[in-house]
This record gives C-alpha cells, sequence and structure tokens, in this order.
C-alpha cells in the first residue's frame, strides 16, 4: 500500500514518553540487518544491489534512548547516477526493478499524537522530511501529511505532533500506519545527515503538558583535585528535571558534550571546568559548574637536577637523594583529594622523610626548589 504524503498542519516542540500501543522497535534496539532496524524498511535493505552504501546505518554513539538511533545519510549512489537520500520507513517495502515500494505495517488504533527525536546536520539550505499516513479499513487513506525537518544546530530535537485535527475521517479503525524519515526532502544534498530515535504514539489525552527543567542550584565533584589518569565523579544539586535532561559540558555551558544524567564520571587529562543544564520541552536553563584539577604525575620541571625518591612502595621512610646539593628544597606531601598532609624542608644531597604516621593509601609527593617551582612530583603508595 502505497500513499503521497502533503503537509502536516501542526509542529510543537516537546517531549513526552506514554506507556500504549507503540510501533514496533519505535527506539532501534534490535537489527537483524545491519542497514534497517527490525521492523522497518531502507532502500540499503531493499535494494541489494547498492547495500551497503552508507544510506542507512545503527548509530550507537549518536542517540537518546536505549543503545542506537538510526542514521539516515544523503549519498551519492552510482547505481543511479545520482545523490540519493536515507530512507526510512515503518514495515515493509520492496524493489521493482524501477522504483522501491514502502507499505505500512498493520495496526488496529488510531493514534492521536506522534513522538520523536531527531538531529538533522543539512548541507547547505537542504532539509529532511517526515511522512505520516494512516489507512482507514475498507477505505483510503484518512491520515496523509508530511513535515519539513530543518537542521538543529548539532543538538537533538525533541518533538510531538498533535493529528487529531489532521484526521480527515475520525470514524472507523485503522488497519496501516506508515511512518518514513527521509534525509533530503526535495532535491538530495551530499552528506546530508538525518538521525532519528524515540519514535512513538500517544492516544486520547495523551498529549500532557511539557513540563520544562529549572536551573540546578549547584555542581560538585566527589575530589575536586585528582591524580593524572584517576577518575572522578561529577553530581549536581536541586533544581527539577521535569520532562527533560541534564546534560554536561567542558569548555562552556553548550559547548562540548560530555555526557549526560545527575551524576557522570570523567577522567579529565587536565585540569577541566565542567558545566551542567537542564534541557528540555524546547527550553535550556543556565549552567552550574564545577572544575577539576588534576595534578600531572612524573613531571620534572627542571631537568638539570636528577633526583630519586625511594623506596615506592614505602612504609615508614622515604629517602629523596639527589645528584647535587638540595638544601632548603621543601618536600610536600598530599593526598589524593590534594589536601598537604605534611611538609618537609631538605638538606644536603640526600635526605629522609618520615611517613611513619601516614595511613595506609596513595600519594603524591611535590619537591620544590628555593624560589618555590617545581623540580619534580609524583606518586608514591604507603603500605602498612
Amino acid at each position: 500500500m502505497k500513499t503521497k504524503f502533503t503537509l502536516l498542519t501542526a509542529l510543537v516542540v516537546a517531549f513526552f514518553a506514554l506507556n500504549a500501543q507503540q510501533v514496533q522497535n519505535g527506539s532501534f534496539e534490535t537489527w537483524t540487518s545491519p542497514s534497517a532496524p527490525d521492523g522497518w524498511a531502507t532502500l540499503d535493505a531493499i535494494i541489494p544491489p547498492i547495500a551497503p552504501s552508507g544510506l542507512s546505518m545503527k548509530d550507537t554513539v549518536d542517540k537518546v534512548d536505549g543503545a542506537a538511533s538510526v542514521k539516515l545519510t544523503s549519498t551519492y549512489i552510482a547505481l543511479a547516477n545520482d545523490t540519493v537520500p536515507g530512507m526510512l520507513s515503518l514495515g515493509t517495502g520492496f524493489f521493482n526493478g524501477a522504483s522501491p515500494q514502502f507499505y505500512g505495517t498493520p495496526f488496529a488504533y488510531r493514534p492521536d499524537t506522534l513522538f520523536f527525536s531527531y538531529k538533522y546536520t543539512p548541507t547547505g539550505n537542504d532539509t529532511a522530511y517526515l511522512g505520516l499516513g494512516a489507512h482507514k479499513t475498507g477505505g483510503s487513506w484518512v491520515l496523509n501529511g508530511g513535515l519539513l525537518l530543518t537542521g538543529t544546530a548539532g543538538q537533538w530535537a525533541n518533538v510531538f505532533i498533535p493529528l487529531t485535527d489532521n484526521y480527515t475521517d475520525t470514524t472507523g479503525t485503522i488497519d496501516t500506519l506508515m511512518i518514513q524519515f527521509i534525509s533530503s526532502a526535495n532535491q538530495p544534498r551530499l552528506g546530508s545527515t538525518l538521525n532519528v530515535d524515540a519514535v512513538s504514539l500517544g492516544y486520547v489525552g495523551g498529549v500532557a503538558p511539557c513540563t520544562a527543567p529549572t536551573v540546578p542550584t549547584s555542581a560538585s565533584a566527589t575530589s575536586s583535585t585528582i591524580t593524572q589518569g584517576q577518575s572522578d565523579t561529577l553530581s549536581l544539586s536541586g533544581g527539577s528535571l521535569g520532562n527533560g535532561q541534564w546534560t554536561w559540558y567542558s569548555g562552556s555551558c553548550g559547548g562540548t558534550q560530555v555526557g549526560t544524567g545527575a551524576s557522570l564520571t570523567v577522567t579529565p587529562a587536565a585540569t577541566t571546568t565542567y558545566f551542567v543544564r537542564g534541557e528540555g520541552c524546547g527550553q535550556v536553563t543556565s549552567c552550574v559548574q564545577v572544575t577539576v584539577t588534576v595534578i600531572p604525575v612524573g613531571i620534572n620541571e627542571i631537568g638539570n637536577i636528577a633526583l630519586s625518591v625511594f623506596p615506592n612502595p614505602a612504609s615508614d621512610v622515604l629517602t629523596i637523594s639527589a645528584d647535587k646539593n638540595i638544601s632548603g628544597y621543601n618536600f610536600a606531601v598530599l593526598d589524593v583529594t590534594g589536601r598537604m598532609v605534611s611538609s618537609t624542608t631538605l638538606d644536603g644531597q640526600t635526605s629522609t622523610v618520615n611517613i611513619a604516621n601516614l595511613a595506609k593509601g596513595n600519594y603524591i609527593y611535590k619537591i620544590m626548589d628555593g624560589n618555590n617551582q617545581l623540580v619534580k612530583q609524583d606518586k608514591f603508595v604507603v603500605i602498612k
């Protein structure tokens, strides 16, 4: 069964999840074919001579729900001698030797809302396309529409579309549902990329107000100072999530996204400031921030001194040996949070530092010269 789509009449930016009769595999979690999620058809899957072409694929990195989204890309296909859009269609499809044919899926309900998330990176002024249709038992297409999808500036857009007012006939039952996503609506532009995820349906009373998140009160880290190579856990307090999500960034508020959730484990290579904000219902809050200070290990800032600190691990005494007189240098011991626990002035070329009072665990030492410049720092272990 085929249909030609006209434009739908409504689009509301928001996000809301409902537990009702749903389309099969709407979050694209199961893939028997590498180019089409189960329950859906794509050009790659129904035209074997062009598969795999990159028109459609499973994306486990860029997603909003579960383990994967569908990535559709407008790609040059030698067989067609043209750029072809990536297409995803609910149900089945086949190639008749001249053109692809997509059919809907059997469906016995009349949804009043369509929910989905998309991320679109167009080439030039390209637009993507959503097509939607519902066929009435013993009749014709009673829902027959489409919507242009524009670029999302590198972010996911969560949307819902009220459908009730778009039905041409509200009597009787539905026997077929058609949902299609296309990476280029008209003249395909090479490289236009559309990711789709979290496709679901709502029913009578299904369109609920979308509650936007409110700004968190603060953000914090388990350890404000860590050693290079260690991980740290970020968390936030205050604010309300509503129907949105907490999103973490580095560099700036809205800069490089590093994760989502009320807490996040990070392993920064250098001192980094993290920002978190609430995002949802087409709105974003302001950010709160937290800085994680990273102490490098194995640094020798002044290379004209040969230093050794031993033994490591140690239980009661550390020996510091140099190839020249380092009288007056300072030997500081810090715990893994960056708190100084002892400070000793060194004497001569060889000195000892008593660490018998330190608890078992990992520590960092810093050796500073008379001008308070860092000579060397590294980590050591205390055993008992």
